[in-house]
């Protein structure tokens, strides 16, 4: 059986043979891509759950702004987290952007990992692919951030800054779980 793992780590040129490289490639330094505004972002592939495209939101009353409100995705209720407002919500961003910005596209989802245990998907903006440790290089952390799920930063060959989270220390964070106003 072919694992998801496998799938995502086909070489351009079609070789399903491996070699060093790949025998060095794991999940805890791949991440899953995304954006939303102009904040690029790395989730860990090893805590991360299903990509789930665009549905209707049920908003909920009493919530705060970066609780979106509810999903049904196949019977299931997840809740709704938009990825930015909440991290804007917890942390000062160098870059000057965050909080006052917004997106009239709709919000694609991204699950937790089962292990997890949380019923809760992350709304972002785009879902833009894979990312391995050796296309990155790591740059020093921003002043100021001390939450837990703040993982390290990373730049690409086109300059592009990539800040990971962790979802494992993210569900578990006291302010992820207080959604109430």
């Amino acid at each position: 059986m072919t694992t998801i793992k496998e799938k995502l780590m086909v070489p351009e040129n079609g070789e399903t043979k491996k070699n060093k490289e790949d025998e060095n490639t794991n999940f805890s330094t791949s991440w899953l891509s995304v954006q939303s505004a102009s904040q690029r972002y790395l989730i860990p592939l090893s805590e991360s759950g299903p990509v789930i495209p665009q549905t209707a939101i049920k908003k909920i009353p009493h919530a705060k702004s970066w609780f979106s409100g509810v999903i049904n995705i196949s019977g299931r209720i997840y809740g709704v987290v938009d990825l930015l407002k909440f991290l804007t919500s917890c942390q000062p961003y160098t870059k000057g952007e965050g909080s006052n910005y917004s997106y009239d596209t709709k919000l694609s989802f991204i699950g937790f990992h089962n292990r997890v245990g949380i019923n809760t998907v992350l709304g972002i903006e785009k879902v833009l692919g894979i990312r391995h440790t050796n296309a990155l290089k790591q740059i020093p952390a921003q002043p100021n951030v001390s939450a837990p799920f703040i993982g390290d930063q990373y730049a690409d060959s086109e300059g592009n800054v990539w800040q990971e989270i962790k979802l494992m220390q993210l569900a578990y964070s006291t302010a992820f779980q207080s959604i109430e106003l």
